[in-house]
């Protein structure tokens, strides 16, 4: 977009197109030849990612497309809220519903795109392409594809120096656009409370890594006060109090929690079923955070 259409040809920082925005598609001109690059994820985080972005999140989109049938599927005398919400819906059950769903012998459960493999969504053995990156080394490798699609020096420097910062604080904004977003509140509203949209996207925060153990910092009667910009500067105010390391460690912490009601069978359909993905991109079928000191039972 930046290289080739008149009205980004001024922006430097990538993160300044506004996530929040519908863009039409347009035609790109091909006279400089056309780059096909892939960013793939390991299947492991790829489904917790899924889970708490579009299930955990207030997102009454994929509440109803995913959450309200795999509730239908997986769980046993579900109540009315959760049949007609779908907000309710855990991870266990969630993998449970994903096997079912990839199994073209059952019925009922549905394939989506943001559990399908990656090898069967973006055709890796028919498509030529010229790059493929990882979503765990995200820096170095969009970093790389930067440079590989001639952007400019600014741009290029301003990732080189500031990416890590850039990428986090989009992170932020995203997230906490999603409870004060109208569309999404309208129908959000009638499930769950404001209040419990704001933790919602606090937890996934934590889950994600981007800020620390910090608890919510505002009671309830406060809630309709808050405004997006200061939802943000809470979150950024919550990572500047945590290091690193702790983020890393939270984050580690909700992954084995995560996991910990998935069985041994469940496990085995989740390797047989993302096989292709772990070989042709590189990944352990049986990593030692979920396989060494954690008993899989």
């Amino acid at each position: 977009m930046i290289k080739n259409l008149p009205e980004f040809e001024d922006i430097v920082n990538p993160y300044a197109i506004r996530f929040d925005k519908r863009y039409l598609p347009k035609q790109i001109s091909k006279k400089n030849g056309v780059s096909r690059f892939l960013f793939v994820r390991n299947p492991y985080n790829r489904l917790i990612s899924g889970y708490v972005d579009k299930l955990l999140a207030p997102n009454p989109i994929y509440w109803k497309a995913i959450g309200v049938p795999a509730i239908r599927n997986t769980r046993q005398k579900p109540d009315l809220k959760s049949i007609q919400c779908g907000h309710d819906l855990q991870f266990h059950e969630y993998v449970e519903y994903v096997i079912k769903a990839m199994d073209p012998k059952q019925k009922g459960a549905k394939v989506d795109g943001h559990f399908d493999r990656m090898t069967t969504l973006c055709k890796p053995c028919g498509v030529n392409y010229e790059f493929v990156g990882k979503m765990e080394s995200f820096a170095e490798d969009s970093l790389e594809l930067a440079r590989r699609l001639k952007l400019s020096n600014q741009t290029i420097n301003l990732l080189e120096a500031e990416g890590g910062r850039l990428s986090w604080l989009d992170a932020v904004k995203d997230t906490a656009h999603q409870p004060f977003d109208k569309k999404f509140r309208k129908d959000y509203i009638h499930c769950i409370s404001f209040y419990e949209a704001l933790n919602r996207s606090w937890k996934k925060m934590q889950i994600r890594g981007i800020i620390g153990r910090q608890n919510f910092p505002l009671k309830e009667s406060q809630e309709n006060t808050l405004t997006e910009e200061q939802f943000v500067r809470l979150a950024v105010e919550a990572r500047d109090k945590s290091t690193s390391e702790e983020r890393k460690q939270l984050q580690r912490e909700h992954f084995l929690q995560m996991y910990s009601k998935v069985s041994k069978p469940e496990f085995e359909m989740i390797r047989r079923i993302y096989e292709a993905d772990f070989r042709l991109f590189e990944y352990d079928d049986k990593p030692e955070i979920l396989f060494g000191d954690k008993k899989i039972k």
